[in-house]
């Protein structure tokens, strides 16, 4: 999926600046590992673009975040979703913080 695609999709979803934005995918698209690890999603703007790149790759992201993530507006399923992105993300939560982090 097209970087412009994407931003379509996340507009205003808080975390991640363009600049950002354009970097991250940029560099998972020039790099096209077949597996990206993210650690701490959020809302899932940084996981769109990630997938996003995955997409034009063939690859796939990991995804982790606490439990509590899955109640904000919007979440990284319904981006992911939006995006048509859904198969090439797996998502996974913790119930509670890992103890000294």
């Amino acid at each position: 999926m097209k970087y412009s695609a994407v931003r379509a999709v996340v507009r205003d979803t808080p975390y991640m600046g363009l600049d950002e934005a354009q970097e991250l995918y940029s560099f998972v698209l020039n790099t096209k590992p077949a597996n990206c690890l993210e650690l701490g999603h959020a809302h899932g703007a940084s996981s769109l673009y990630i997938a996003a790149a995955a997409d034009e790759n063939g690859g796939h992201l990991d995804t982790v975040d606490l439990e509590t993530a899955k109640d904000r507006q919007p979440n990284v399923e319904t981006l992911l979703e939006d995006a048509g992105l859904s198969e090439r993300a797996s998502v996974y939560r913790k119930k509670i913080p890992i103890p000294g982090f």
